[in-house]
């Protein structure tokens, strides 16, 4: 009985070295969460070193299980983590965070913007502007400005943009899209530029202009092109069921995509109106093209109520299109569609607009060329709810309704996000990072938005962008700082997740990579990756398995197929006895 003890004791040591061996193989991405609150509800574990949170001095811990509360907050200090927060006038953080926190509760996100990677604002649906400047991810001060409180038309905001020179709503009671004009005093003044996140000192301009399409209640939402001088306001269709005592609707009535103009002396002006063929699920304006439209429209058939029972639905289609802003007139150029085996919920375009990521009820992603045509799916742990794409395009990070993160690499291989701890085990890595095993929040996740400003206004070729902004349904606020040391110069390009790929012995990973990305757009890149991994391959015995690979990359064939176990195993694909070169090779 003893020697059968011993022997299940050995079994499970070498079981757990097997795991361990595998775990230090296997890719994977650190993190740090760091939470903007004080709420004791959040229930930290003080021996998570992976998570932060924010405390009141004399706070003892906050259950009796915390046996490492103190040694937790010397090892916050000593990586420069605030345990506590300062109230020193005039910026009083503390209170300040605190008032956030009370608005988060009642009044949602509408609209993020990043600055520059020290300066986020967000746009609460009841018209408070939030300012918050960051040092790394550590909130240094919150500007709370509720200039705008009651000066809205409305109370309710559908959804908001925030602009250099205006703000821009589309109002929930009324079919109506309102303009703040800001007429800043002294653009030049640096003063201002010290308080940018200050309304009081402007001149408010209030321009509001009326919606074709009725006035139904409904969630519409805008968008604002890069140049800032056309808008878009867009909502999903409406029932053309006619009723034979209604007149029938106009063209103009039909209408759920409206353009509009946007400067300071006339304020709002209506351009052109038109009816999309499908149900918009993403509109946006195209970030090389400032005055062309991007659309995502699902298309399903409608079936008549007697042979709805009998057949069977129809696998829903998604279309992305191309409009022009051409003569006043929204013109539609061109269409790709996409046959679906679910109905998508969620879309984001990737930074260069090559692709279009959509999240379906089916709990799988779909990554989309409308270019080629060509698609490719993978499935996540949990429904899709929120998209975010990395700036650099390489990864792609998939948020869910209950606190849940994936992360994918631009070939839509899953790269598992884990927390800093102490001692990794084979089991803390799984296909998503669980936020619900870290805090205790009472609601899921609402959005997330990497700490990045477009419109750069210095060189940040070098900078890494490893900074995710997450806010949850009610509050809190938190950021996701990736601890980028596995990676080349803490950098986060597809070429960087080529070679940690490699590194994992991850080839299959590394093509697909290889495979999305655009010679066009990065060619130098795309000729080095291509490099690393023709020389990782060729370094390897000759088997179908790097065989394979070595024929897609070189375009080299054999005339007699290898065997899995090569006879002479010294053999190794830098040999050439038994291949035949073709004319044109890389």
């Amino acid at each position: 009985m003893v020697r059968n003890r011993e022997t299940v004791s050995n079994l499970d040591q070498l079981l757990s070295l097997r795991l361990l061996f595998e775990f230090d193989q296997m890719s994977f991405c650190l993190a740090e969460l760091h939470v903007w609150s004080f709420r004791n509800s959040l229930q930290v574990p003080d021996a998570d070193i992976g998570t932060y949170q924010l405390y009141e001095k004399g706070e003892p811990a906050s259950s009796t299980d915390q046996h490492y509360y103190n040694e937790k907050q010397q090892f916050a200090d000593s990586r420069g983590y605030p345990w506590f927060l300062s109230n020193r006038r005039p910026e009083k953080l503390r209170d300040a965070l605190k008032e956030l926190e009370e608005l988060l509760q009642s009044c949602p996100v509408m609209s993020v913007r990043w600055r520059s990677k020290q300066c986020c604002q967000l746009l609460l649906r009841s018209g408070v502007l939030v300012t918050l400047f960051l040092g790394g991810a550590q909130v240094e001060r919150v500007a709370i400005d509720r200039t705008l409180v009651g000066r809205l038309p409305a109370d309710t905001i559908s959804d908001a943009v925030i602009g250099d020179r205006f703000l821009l709503f589309s109002l929930m009671e009324r079919s109506q899209v309102c303009q703040v004009y800001l007429n800043r005093k002294n653009q030049s003044s640096p003063e201002l530029a010290r308080h940018m996140e200050k309304l009081t000192a402007t001149e408010i301009k209030v321009s509001v202009v009326d919606l074709p399409g009725g006035g139904r209640c409904m969630e519409r939402r805008v968008g604002l092109n890069r140049t800032q001088d056309v808008a878009v306001c867009w909502w999903p269709l409406c029932n053309e069921e006619v009723r034979p005592w209604s007149p029938v609707p106009s063209a103009v009535d039909r209408a759920n995509l409206v353009l509009l103009a946007c400067s300071d002396t006339p304020g709002l002006t209506v351009l052109s109106s038109i009816r999309t063929d499908g149900n918009p699920i993403d509109c946006r304006f195209s970030l090389t093209q400032p005055y062309h439209v991007l659309t995502v429209e699902l298309h399903q058939e409608a079936k008549h109520s007697t042979s709805e029972l009998y057949e069977e639905a129809q696998p829903p289609e998604v279309q992305t299109c191309v409009y022009e802003c051409a003569h006043r007139c929204l013109q539609r150029l061109s269409s790709s569609p996409l046959p679906l085996t679910s109905k998508p919920i969620i879309c984001c375009r990737d930074p260069l607009e090559r692709w279009v990521l959509l999240g379906l009820q089916d709990c799988s992603v779909v990554l989309f060329d409308p270019q080629t045509g060509n698609s490719q799916w993978a499935s996540c742990s949990m429904v899709p709810a929120v998209l975010a794409w990395h700036p650099s395009g390489a990864l792609l990070m998939v948020g869910g309704g209950q606190g849940e993160v994936q992360c994918f690499d631009m070939g839509l291989s899953p790269l598992p996000l884990q927390l800093v701890s102490e001692e990794p085990t084979p089991g803390s890595i799984g296909p998503s990072l669980q936020l619900s095993r870290h805090i205790k929040t009472s609601q899921g996740l609402e959005g997330m938005h990497w700490a990045y400003c477009p419109i750069s206004h210095g060189y940040d070729g070098l900078e890494a962008h490893d900074l995710l902004l997450l806010w949850f349904h009610g509050g809190p606020l938190a950021a996701l700082r990736l601890r980028l040391g596995v990676f080349n110069g803490t950098q986060l390009g597809p070429g960087d997740l080529v070679q940690h790929r490699l590194r994992c012995e991850e080839v299959g990973a590394a093509l697909g990579i290889l495979g999305n990305m655009d010679w066009a757009m990065m060619g130098a890149e795309c000729y080095r990756s291509l490099s690393s991994i023709t020389d990782h391959l060729l370094r390897k015995p000759l088997d179908q398995q790097t065989e394979d690979p070595s024929q897609t990359l070189s375009y080299w064939s054999t005339e007699t197929p290898s065997a899995d176990t090569p006879a002479d195993s010294s053999i190794t694909c830098s040999d050439t006895r038994g291949l035949k070169k073709p004319s044109c090779w890389l």
